[in-house]
C-alpha cells in the first residue's frame, strides 16, 4: 500500500508540473551573474569570482517549504545536511551538522559576517528564512580570509535590514503548527515566530532502543536597527524546549525520558562604507539537558520521597565574540586589502547526578563541573588583487594567526592562497584557486570527558591544501558551472578505537572529486535548477582508510507560476553512503496561492515519498544506529501583508 501510495504522488506530481499552463513571472528574482561578497571580502560578479559559488535568495530557500535555514540548505547542491531531530532541529547537546566536500567540522558559518560556530557545532534551526535576504555557499578553503573551519566550506547568511509587514499562521501533521510576525517601523525590523510540534515517533534505532520525540516548542526572535545606512546591529535571540522518550525493543518500555532547553543569542554591529568594514559580534549558547531513567520498577515522580524532575541535569555554556575589521584601497590595477581578527572563545559544562542510596532512602547528589575553558585568537591578514588585463586577473592572500589555550598551549599558522581568474569572452570564465587550510581542535575535543569520548589536550590543528579548478558559463537564461576538487588534510581529528574513544590525530584526511550545477529559467513560467556531485572522501583512521559521509548527491528544484498559484518541487537524493546508511530521498512541494494582493494561502507536503531516510552519517565506528527523518508531513497556512 505505501509504494502504491508513493507512485501515485510521484505520477501526480509529475503530470501536475506538466499540464500547468502558461503564467506569470516566478516570485523569486532570477539572475544570470549573480553577486557575491563572502569569497573575497568585497562584492563581486559570479564570473570574477575564483570559487564555487551557490547564492539563494531568501525567496528561493522559502520556496522549499523550509521555515529555518537548517531545513533549506539540504536542496543546495554539495551541501549535505545531517540532522540528529526531525525538521533539522537541535536536540540537547547535539547539533545539526552541514558538510561540504566531505569535510567532518570544516564549514565555517556566519551571520552577516559574523561567525557563528561554538564548539564545532551551529544552530541554524533558529535562523528563520522570513527573515533571511540569501545565503551565499562559498565551496573550498576560505581559512585564509576566515579562519578556523572553513577547510571544506564557508556558508554567509545575510539578514533582512528591512522586512514586510506581514503575519502568517499555519497548522499540520503530528501536532505541529507555526505562527510568525513581521514588523518594520522606521529603522527597526522585527521577526518572531512560534513553531510547536507534537509526537514524532522512531526517530532512532539501535541494537536495543528507539526514541520518539513527545513535543517540542521553539520560539524565535531576531531584530535589525539601521542607524545610519552604514551602521547596523542585529539581534538574534531563540529558545527550544524539546521531549523526548527512549523505548526498550525487548520490553516495548520506557528507559528513559529527557528534556532539552537551549538559548540562543548572537548580536552584531557592523559599520560598513565603500573602503571599511568592521565587525562586533557574539554569539551565546546555553543547555539544560535533563535525563530521567525508569525501567519500570522504580515510581516516578519522586524517589525516596524526593521529588525529582531528573537523574541527570546537564548546563553547557559555549560562547564566542570578537571583532573583525579590514580595510581596502586600489593602486593602479592593483586591489589591497588587510584585516584583523580577535576572538575570544569559551566552554563550561555542569552536571549534577541523584543516585538512590540503599540507607537511608534518599537521594545521593553528585556535582561535577568541568571548565570554565577559554582561548584567544589574533590574526592577520591580507590580500592583493592584480588585474593583469580586461579578462585575467590573479590574487594573493595570506593568514597569520596564533591561538593561545588553556594549559600554555599555543598554536600559530601560516596560510597562503594563489588565485586565478580569466574571462573568455562575455559570457564564461575558468578559475584556479589554491590554498591552505586548518581545524582548530574544539574545546571539548580537548578538555572535556564524558561516558562518550574522552579529551585530549595534547591535540594539534588539522591542516593541509585544497586545490579546485572550474568553469562558469552564463547562457542565454541561466548558468552552468562545473568544479573539480582535491582536499589534502594531514592531522585528522577523531576519536580511537579504545573504550575509552579519546580524540586522536590521526595521519589523513582526503577527498576529491566534480561538482556540477545548471539553472535556466526556460519561460516566465517555468525554472528549474540541477546540480551533483561526486566525490570519494576518507579518513586514514584506526590503521585503515575508513569512508566519511556519501559520495553521490544529486538535487533539483522546479519553479512553476500560473496567474496567482505557484508551485515549487525540491529533492535531494543522497546515495553510496558511510556507516552502511542506506539511500535517503527527501522531496519536499509547496504550492502558494494569491486570493488578494496582501493574502496568500500556502501549503507546504514535506518528506513527499514519506520515506524513512537517515538522516546522519559518519565513520562505522563512531555510530551504533540510526537518526531517522520524520514522516510525510502536510502543513496548511495562511500569510497576510499589511
Amino acid at each position: 500500500m505505501k509504494n502504491k501510495l508513493t507512485r501515485i504522488i510521484c505520477t501526480t506530481l509529475a503530470f501536475g508540473f506538466l499540464a500547468l499552463p502558461s503564467a506569470q513571472a516566478a516570485e523569486s528574482e532570477f539572475s544570470l551573474d549573480r553577486l557575491v561578497i563572502t569569497a573575497l571580502r568585497a562584492e563581486m560578479k559570479d564570473l570574477d569570482t575564483p570559487a564555487s559559488v551557490t547564492v539563494r535568495t531568501g525567496e528561493e530557500l522559502k520556496a522549499t517549504g523550509a521555515l529555518t535555514v537548517a531545513d533549506a540548505l539540504q536542496f543546495i547542491e554539495g551541501i549535505n545536511m545531517y540532522s540528529q531531530g526531525p525538521y533539522g532541529q537541535s536536540a540537547g547537546r547535539m547539533s545539526s551538522e552541514i558538510v561540504i566536500r566531505g569535510a567532518k567540522k570544516g564549514t565555517l558559518v556566519m551571520v552577516n559576517g559574523a561567525p557563528v560556530n561554538m564548539n564545532g557545532l551551529f544552530q541554524l534551526d533558529n535562523i528563520l528564512l522570513e527573515n533571511v535576504e540569501k545565503v551565499e555557499v562559498i565551496r573550498g578553503a576560505g581559512s585564509v580570509m576566515y579562519g578556523s573551519e572553513a577547510f571544506g566550506g564557508v556558508i554567509n547568511i545575510i539578514t533582512k535590514k528591512q522586512v514586510d509587514n506581514s503575519i502568517s499562521s499555519s497548522i499540520g501533521s503530528f501536532g505541529r503548527h507555526s505562527h510568525s510576525l513581521n514588523l518594520q517601523a522606521g529603522k527597526l525590523a522585527f521577526s518572531g515566530s512560534l513553531v510547536e510540534g507534537g509526537e514524532t515517533g522512531n526517530v532512532t534505532s539501535t541494537s536495543t532502543k528507539y526514541t520518539n520525540y513527545t513535543g517540542s516548542e521553539k520560539i524565535s526572535l531576531n531584530g535589525a536597527y539601521r542607524f545610519t545606512d552604514k551602521l547596523v546591529m542585529n539581534y538574534t535571540h531563540s529558545k527550544d524546549d524539546i521531549n523526548k522518550e527512549d523505548i526498550s525493543l525487548s520490553t516495548n518500555n520506557r528507559q528513559q525520558y529527557s528534556n532539552d532547553q537551549e538559548s540562543v543569542d548572537r548580536f552584531s554591529f557592523q559599520y560598513q562604507d565603500d573602503t571599511l568594514l568592521a565587525n562586533v559580534y557574539g554569539a551565546f549558547r546555553e543547555i539544560d539537558y535533563y535525563t530521567r531513567n525508569n525501567d519500570g520498577s522504580v515510581p516516578l515522580p519522586t524517589m525516596g520521597g524526593y521529588p525529582r524532575k531528573a537523574d541527570v541535569h546537564t548546563n553547557l555554556k559555549t560562547a564566542k565574540y570578537g571583532l573583525d575589521t579590514n580595510k581596502q584601497w586600489e593602486v593602479r590595477n592593483n586591489k589591497y586589502l588587510a584585516g584583523i581578527t580577535l576572538e575570544t572563545e569559551k566552554y563550561e559544562q555542569n552536571k549534577v547526578i541523584m543516585t538512590k542510596a540503599s540507607a537511608p532512602a534518599s537521594p545521593v547528589i553528585t556535582n561535577q563541573q568541568t571548565g570554565p575553558f577559554e582561548r584567544n585568537v589574533i590574526a592577520l591578514y591580507t590580500q592583493a588583487t592584480h588585474q593583469i588585463d580586461d579578462e585575467r586577473k590573479i590574487i594573493l592572500g595570506v593568514r597569520g594567526q596564533k591561538t593561545e589555550a588553556e594549559q600554555g598551549k599555543e598554536y600559530t599558522q601560516l596560510l597562503p592562497q594563489l588565485q586565478y581568474n580569466e574571462k573568455i569572452g562575455e559570457s564564461s570564465s575558468w578559475f584556479v584557486n589554491i590554498g591552505k587550510a586548518f581545524r582548530l581542535p574544539t574545546l571539548t575535543e580537548m578538555y572535556v570527558t564524558s561516558d562518550r569520548f574522552t579529551g585530549n589536550p595534547n591535540l594539534k590543528p588539522q591542516s593541509g591544501w585544497s586545490y579546485e579548478t572550474g568553469w562558469k558559463k552564463q547562457i542565454a537564461t541561466g548558468a552552468v558551472k562545473a568544479t573539480y576538487f582535491v582536499l589534502d588534510m594531514n592531522d585528522y581529528i577523531e576519536t580511537d578505537s579504545t573504550a575509552a574513544k579519546m580524540y586522536q590525530n590521526f595521519d589523513q584526511y582526503r577527498n576529491q572529486g566534480l561538482e556540477v550545477s545548471w539553472e535556466d529559467k526556460l519561460s516566465d513560467k517555468f525554472s528549474y535548477t540541477v546540480g551533483g556531485v561526486v566525490s570519494n572522501p576518507q579518513a586514514y583512521y584506526n590503521r585503515n582508510w575508513s569512508r566519511l559521509y556519501s559520495r553521490v548527491q544529486g538535487t533539483l528544484g522546479l519553479h512553476y507560476t500560473l496567474d496567482k498559484v505557484s508551485a515549487n518541487l525540491s529533492a535531494n537524493y543522497i546515495t553510496d553512503r558511510a556507516n552502511d546508511a542506506p539511500p535517503a530521498f527527501p522531496v519536499s512541494l509547496t504550492v502558494n496561492y494569491k486570493a488578494q494582493p496582501e493574502t496568500t494561502v500556502f501549503a507546504t507536503v514535506r518528506n513527499v515519498l514519506n520515506r524513512h531516510d537517515v538522516t546522519t552519517e559518519s565513520t562505522p565506528s563512531s555510530m551504533s544506529g540510526y537518526f531517522y527523518g520524520a514522516p510525510r508531513t502536510i502543513e496548511i497556512g495562511v500569510k497576510h501583508s499589511f
